[in-house]
């Protein structure tokens, strides 16, 4: 057909070599991306009640969310199955490590996202995010008081893990409960 434009038409040239599937070893940073989704989609549904502004927007904003949340839960997942020692050098990680705890804190505002449609599915990724959340915490915090920190390392993401989600715990539950 193009035989300059595609060398498997040619005669002598060998078939492709096969690869294994390359999954994308996504940093628990990511989960970020799901905070700011199912932020501004929680702030669109108050408009919504504060000013009558389109509900669809803001269902839109959180099923959006929803998707990115179970795309990166499922590669983050994978992550510590098929590139274990990565995720080990990210867990270590002075600074890098408290990112993790964001993918407790995605998991309760998702559970705000499915809330108005599936109370009891809305409860357990409440339940499932804030065990999360509280166990990292507590891990890490250990981490931090056996000391040894270098100065250099001491940043506002070491708050992440127990501030962040102590707040959204707070603000969830209060939600999950009163619905």
């Amino acid at each position: 057909m193009f035989p300059s434009l595609c060398c498997c038409h040619s005669p002598t040239a060998s078939p492709p070599a096969r690869t294994a599937l390359r999954l994308p070893a996504v940093p628990a940073a990511f989960f970020d991306m799901v905070l700011g989704l199912a932020g501004l989609g929680n702030a669109w549904r108050a408009a919504t009640a504060a000013w009558h502004l389109p509900a669809i927007i803001g269902e839109v904003l959180m099923g959006l969310a929803t998707i990115v949340w179970a795309i990166l839960a499922v590669l983050y997942a994978l992550k510590w199955v098929f590139r274990r020692q990565e995720a080990l050098a990210e867990a270590l990680h002075p600074v890098q490590c408290c990112f993790i705890g964001l993918g407790g804190v995605s998991t309760m505002l998702i559970a705000l996202a499915v809330l108005p449609y599936a109370r009891s599915i809305a409860f357990l990724l409440f339940l499932t995010g804030a065990a999360f959340t509280a166990g990292f915490g507590i891990w890490r915090t250990g981490l931090l008081w056996q000391g040894g920190r270098d100065p250099a390392t001491t940043t506002p993401v070491l708050y992440l893990p127990s501030v962040a989600g102590g707040f959204v715990a707070a603000a969830a539950a209060a939600f999950v409960y009163l619905s």
